[in-house]
């Protein structure tokens, strides 16, 4: 049986947020998933210690350059991926890109060959989305499945 593994992106420098990220892994630890938590922001060790891999990258540049800041293009097979959004002033999207990069890579390394990738806020109630995109990538034959809100 192939062990699935999930992926917790994250930039938690406040309390709030970072009570968001320890009840999202409270949650998913008592549904037995095992844990790997990419960050930008120091955690406080009781976080840490409920995960089974920790990775921190304190650089975390803003890019302010119009060339270069709002576009982010990614190929994938046939899927094309892009963004550009002209109201925000500076963005971190080369440092979120060397960070879900870095993690997947780092992740499938180790041998893991089912990821989860969410976000710290996230809410999870039950196995119910893992267990479906499994299904989907076993029955289908494909190397990711992606979710967005409807705005997107």
């Amino acid at each position: 049986m192939e062990q699935e593994i999930i992926l917790i992106l994250s930039y938690t420098p406040t309390i709030k947020k970072q009570d968001k990220l320890r009840e999202l892994i409270n949650s998913l630890n008592s549904l037995n998933y095992r844990i790997c938590l990419a960050t930008h922001s120091s955690t406080p060790q009781d976080i840490i210690d409920r995960c089974d891999y920790y990775l921190y990258d304190e650089q975390n540049p803003l890019l302010y350059d119009n060339d270069i800041k709002y576009f982010t293009y990614q190929n994938i097979s046939t899927l094309k991926f892009s963004y550009k959004d002209y109201l925000l002033p500076s963005t971190h999207g080369l440092s979120l890109w060397r960070m879900y990069s870095g993690a997947l890579t780092y992740l499938k390394s180790l041998g893991e060959e089912i990821v989860h990738m969410i976000e710290y806020d996230t809410i999870v109630k039950n196995k119910d989305i893992f267990e479906a995109n499994t299904s989907l990538l076993k029955s289908l034959d494909i190397g990711a499945v992606l979710y967005s809100l409807p705005r997107f």
